[in-house]
């Protein structure tokens, strides 16, 4: 959903394996998890010239939510380190629309223990 200069999204997701006799030890029959992001484009306009014209850049925050061993066979504990909670802030710069190089940070904690290592993460993608 976009309202102005602001991006929202969400996404829920879950697997469901009926039948993991063949895969090895550790594998869970059910994942769930979930993410909420928001987003807003700061990149002024008077940038948006020349080689630039289709430039954005985006600041955003997500919070996931997820569980890989939701679920385990029966005889298996799930590890709580696969319960993890994330909290994600980051920056988007699209020097034109299909391409863009992002920077996040993020703040990590799974149920087991609390807290577990942070991360700085730098990417790149492109649509073709």
């Amino acid at each position: 959903m976009n309202v102005d200069d602001f991006d929202f999204r969400g996404v829920i997701a879950r697997n469901k394996i009926h039948d993991n006799s063949g895969l090895p030890t550790g594998v869970a029959e059910e994942m769930f998890g979930w993410y909420l992001e928001a987003a807003y484009h700061f990149w002024p306009e008077k940038f948006k010239k020349g080689k630039l014209s289709d430039s954005d850049a985006v600041a955003f925050v997500r919070y996931d939510s997820y569980d890989t061993q939701k679920e385990m066979p029966s005889g298996t504990a799930a590890d709580d380190a696969f319960d993890r909670n994330d909290v994600t802030v980051g920056v988007s710069f699209y020097p034109v629309s299909n391409l863009v190089v992002k920077a996040d940070y993020q703040f990590r904690e799974h149920e087991g223990s609390g807290e577990c290592a942070d991360g700085f993460n730098l990417g790149v993608g492109w649509e073709f």
